[in-house]
Order: structure tokens, then sequence, then C-alpha cells
């Protein structure tokens, strides 16, 4: 009797086509439908060196008997994606859009895409929008899900997806031009003030001392983070409260007060030392932790939660933001377990879910502190971390007006604080009281 032989055919290959600013989003969407048994040919990737880059797209395309289109700003300019659709649009391929950002489309591509039925994937998790692509892809040529547990997977670039930032309020145009939630007058005192006088005025708090604004820096979560958690036992933040005891970076004692003003799920800062001197600034919170960042300019601060594996999830905010807005979300991986301090890839979405990101990330100790530097596209943003427990509070600003940036951890009827500015490695403390 004749050996049975085992069916070797391999399965349909799938194209994603993409564009370079969405290298992390495409691997992301390749690795997951890999994982699910869908075979796919992406660029870089399976080019092979030393051959023409152009000759191979086309060999791939005609191998492929489905294109998966990344719609996004990048692809919707890259003449590269309008090459690759027109070829699948005439090899008879079926093409599905894959869309990660709300744009309309450019008139080229919408005489090809008009009338294919898209996959939204604007709203995070991006994980499960990858899953629903999968189950499309494995109904088109009738395949079964495969019999063995996926392997688990990195959380996917995050699409709420990059420490940071957007176009009014995007992670590629990290800093915003407008002034903190109608901070702007304080933010004049503030001007003059804290930067004039950084060295002669070190006494007082941090009050007187955040993709990414971005793209910034710039900032994530893996998985976008959870909603921020309620200070549970813990007292209202809203309202006074008195600085009891504060020590500045060069280790003179101050006081003074600060006062705590909810809008949405973030709040304003008010400092008043004795001195008289006014700052104002803006934070996030989660648990019973707030991070404040300041600055005379336009700003932005990211609280990143550290899971000891060499990666940190985020959510941060820039001045100018609506407070009706949700938090921008940023993820970055590929750190040394356990450390700080090296190089992540980062991936994010803008304040208010939109404007996914993508970038890098490093970090550097610098003492007490740790000095930020995230790249997103051609854009560059620093800035300034304290770490606190397993959380890292960061700001950044404009280079002529450093930010500062201030951990408070409130207990009961007080709270204490760690503070910094941009270009220091010394840290100051700064203990709260209720008025």
């Amino acid at each position: 009797m004749p050996n049975e032989q085992t069916d070797v055919s391999p399965r349909p290959l799938t194209f994603v086509s993409h564009s370079s600013k969405d290298k992390l989003i495409a691997d992301a969407i390749c690795a997951r439908l890999e994982n699910q048994g869908i075979r796919c040919w992406i660029a870089p990737r399976d080019v092979d060196p030393g051959r023409d880059f152009s000759d191979q797209i086309a060999e791939a395309l005609e191998k492929s008997a489905v294109m998966v289109m990344v719609v996004s700003s990048g692809s919707n300019s890259s003449r590269h994606v309008k090459s690759e659709i027109d070829r699948a649009f005439s090899l008879g391929q079926v093409i599905v859009p894959f869309r990660v950002e709300n744009i309309e489309l450019d008139k080229g591509l919408a005489y090809y895409l008009s009338k294919t039925h898209w996959l939204d994937a604007v709203s995070p998790p991006l994980e499960q929008h990858i899953d629903h692509l999968a189950a499309t892809i494995r109904k088109l040529f009738n395949q079964d899900p495969p019999s063995n547990p996926p392997v688990q997977l990195p959380p996917a670039p995050s699409l709420p997806t990059q420490p940071i930032p957007p176009v009014a309020a995007n992670k590629r145009s990290f800093l915003l031009l407008a002034g903190v939630l109608g901070l702007v007058a304080v933010i004049g005192v503030l001007a003059f003030l804290l930067f004039t006088s950084r060295r002669e005025n070190a006494k007082v708090a941090p009050s007187a001392a955040p993709k990414k604004v971005v793209k910034h820096r710039a900032s994530p979560s893996p998985g976008p983070l959870a909603a921020t958690a309620a200070l549970a036992d813990q007292p209202s933040i809203e309202g006074i409260w008195k600085i009891a005891k504060a020590r500045s970076l060069d280790g003179t004692s101050y006081d003074g007060t600060v006062q705590f003003t909810k809008q949405g799920e973030r709040y304003l800062a008010t400092w008043q030392t004795t001195a008289g001197t006014t700052y104002s600034g803006v934070g996030l919170v989660r648990g019973n932790k707030l991070c404040v960042g300041w600055s005379a300019e336009s700003f932005g601060v990211v609280f990143y939660k550290v899971d000891g594996r060499g990666t940190l999830n985020g959510k941060w905010i820039v001045t100018g933001t609506s407070a009706e807005l949700s938090d921008g979300v940023e993820t970055a991986t590929g750190g040394t377990p356990g450390k700080l301090e090296g190089h992540y890839l980062v991936t994010g979405l803008n304040p208010g879910s939109q404007a996914p990101y993508a970038g890098e990330l490093d970090i550097t100790r610098t003492g007490a502190t740790y000095k930020m530097h995230w790249k997103v596209d051609k854009s560059s943003y620093t800035g300034v971390a304290i770490e606190v427990d397993d959380e890292l509070f960061a700001g950044w600003g404009d280079k002529d007006h450093p930010v500062g940036v201030v951990s408070y951890t409130f207990e009961g009827k007080g709270a204490k604080g760690v503070w910094t500015l941009d270009g220091e490695s010394e840290t100051g403390t700064e203990n709260l009281v209720r008025q």
C-alpha cells in the first residue's frame, strides 16, 4: 500500500504594504499574523541584499494572494505604497486596507480602495484588530485557525501608540505652542523668575524649581495604560497644601504652599513661596502618586510604569491640550531587564487617542536623575526624569526653557515629594501637609 504523503504546499502569501514611518506597527502586524499561521512578506525583512529592491517587491507581489495595506498619513503620501497598490490591483489580488490613522485618502489611493471594505484599527488595543485581520485572511482562503496555541508575543504598538506627542497634540510635533490650559498668565511670571534665577532661588521648591511635543517624547503602553486608578483611602488632592519640609537642589530649606485644581483627569498646580514667588504646572495622577511638570514655555510630562523587564508603560500630556481629551499613551520596549538606562523603541498615541507614532528613546543616568532623549521621525526631544519606587516621572520642554518635574506620593493627610530640573543631577525634596 503506498505511503500516505502529507500536503506540504505552502499557505497563501500575504504582502504587507506600509510606509517606512509605520515600520514598528507593520512589524507588529506581521509578527502577530505569522504567529497565527499566516505567511507574510514584508520589506525590508524579506529583501535579499545584493539584489534589485524593486524587482524583489514585484516578485513578492506576484507570489502573494492578498495584500494588507497599513493606512496612515505616511502611506497616504508614499509613492512606493501607491506603486504596490497599483501592481496588486492589476494582478487582481485581494487588498485589505488596515487603517491605523483617521485620514482622508489621497485621490490616487481612493481610486483603488474606494469600494474596498476597510478594517478600522484606530482605537486601541491594536492586538484585537490584528486578530480580526487574521480571521479575515483565513476566511478568504478557507484556512482553519492554528491548532497549537499561539506563542505569546509582546504587546503590539498601542494605537490609542511614541517619552511623546501632536499636530495639535502629536508626537510628531512634540512641543505645542499653546499655554497650559489657561495658565498663560502665571507661566509668564515663571518665565522670568524660574529660569533667570535657578541658582539664586534654588531654595524654592520644585515649585521653584513630562511620543513623546512630539511626537514625543513620545511617549508610548505597551499596551496603553489602564484608566487612572482612584486615590482610594487617600484624601482628595484638590485644595491648598502647606510645604511643611523642603530642600532645594543646593540643600537650602524653603517653605510655602501649593494648590491643586482638578481639570478632567489631570491636575493644575500653583506654588506660592514665602518669598512671594509663584510657579505653575500640570500633572498626571495614578494610584497615590502625582507627577507634575512645569516650565516657562510649553512642555510635556510623562508618567511611566517600570515593569522590570525592559519595558516602560506610560501616559503623557502636553500643555495646550484640552482637559477633555484622553491622555497620550506610550510604550518603550527593548530595554535591559532590571535597569532603566539603555536604548528603547517607543510606540504611542497622541492625546485623544489619535495619530499613532513610533520612535526611539535613550535613557542615561546622571547622578540621582536620568537624562531622556527621544527621536521621533526627524525630530528629537530631551528631558529629565526621576525614579520613585517602580515608576519614572519625566518632563521635556524647549531647550531654551528647561522643564522641572516633581513626584508626590500621598499618604493620609500628607505627601512626600521629590523633584529636579532639566540639566541637574541632584534632586530636591518637598513634603506637604493638608492646609
